[in-house]
């Protein structure tokens, strides 16, 4: 399916995923293709505490690889206040 061979990926695309493995691939699978070296998980919270603090905020996720950060604090700090490098997941209702 993803003309990659076995073991590959197609996901939707969030911007966390772009990654060296990965491709976006908009027009034809709707999202990002893998190859066989990447390692897709689902991410899931069950029971939350204080489920009322966070209800209906909305997760934010960043790639977030030794190798691919800024070695600088400073250059750091700014790729992790750059909003627009994260994906964001609204939660679903229980």
């Amino acid at each position: 399916m993803t003309g990659k061979g076995p073991d590959t990926w197609a996901v939707p695309y969030y911007q966390h995923l772009e990654q060296p493995e990965c491709e976006v691939d908009l027009d034809v699978m709707g999202g990002i293709i893998c190859d066989s070296t990447a390692q897709l998980r689902r991410l899931a919270f069950f029971s939350g505490r204080p489920s009322r603090d966070f209800t209906g905020m909305p997760l934010r996720v960043i790639a977030y690889d030794d190798d691919q950060l800024p070695e600088d604090e400073g250059d750091l700090e700014t790729y992790l206040e750059e909003k627009s490098k994260y994906s964001k997941f609204e939660q679903k209702n229980k």
